[in-house]
């Protein structure tokens, strides 16, 4: 009777565990454009949304640079000869994108 009390507990434990390993879904943070503003005020506002959006530890967020590092990793493997999926850290779920204006001190 213990030993199956012990491996019914060991079951539940690795059915947990497996479930708590679900993929977080990976959000892309797309440059963010000023029309009648600096770039660097757009970009720190972008910089500004994607910290927000990380805090949340809900997805898993990736930007260009990001992107054009994993390429340049599936590049290299793959000119090794490794099979790898090339997709998988290129593809993301979600993008983000904004646009920032300026109408006189009002930013929108």
């Amino acid at each position: 009777m213990k030993r199956l009390g012990l491996i019914t507990a060991l079951a539940l434990v690795s059915t947990l565990a497996v479930i708590a390993q679900s993929r977080q879904p990976i959000l892309r943070m797309a440059p963010f454009v000023g029309t009648g503003v600096g770039s660097s005020e757009a970009s720190m506002l972008e910089r500004l949304v994607s910290s927000y959006i990380v805090e949340l530890k809900v997805f898993r967020v990736i930007d260009d640079k990001g992107q054009v590092l994993a390429l340049s990793e599936t590049e290299a493997a793959l000119g090794l000869g490794a099979e790898t999926s090339v997709s998988a850290p290129l593809a993301a779920d979600y993008i983000v994108t904004g646009t920032l204006g300026k109408i006189g001190d009002l930013y929108v």
